[in-house]
């Protein structure tokens, strides 16, 4: 029991010696923590995404692809609809467009 007792006092005079230390090992993870915090916020993030679905040849694949993505558990993070090739091109460059 002796041994341990002059093991934590060396460790406490070590740590009183450079408080700086201590301030940094436990600020840092603070710093970070707080920096998550108010980046992500409290409330669950959820993606939103948008799929546009040219389906040109009308087979079941395509079908059964805008249907996976229709319901859940994709549906909450995607919208999905179905055009045609040039519509959905048009729609994808006017998107490009607006966010740069």
């Amino acid at each position: 029991m002796g041994g341990g007792w002059i093991c934590a006092s060396k460790d406490l005079r070590r740590l009183r010696r450079d408080p700086v230390a201590v301030a940094v090992w436990i600020g840092i993870p603070v710093f970070i923590l707080l920096l998550v915090y108010f980046v992500f916020g409290r409330r669950d993030p959820k993606p939103q995404g948008r799929l546009l679905i040219a389906d040109e040849d009308g087979t079941i694949l395509t079908a059964l692809m805008a249907s996976a993505f229709q319901r859940e558990p994709l549906g909450q993070y995607s919208a999905s609809r179905r055009s045609s090739a040039g519509r959905a091109t048009g729609r994808w460059r006017a998107g490009r467009q607006r966010r740069c």
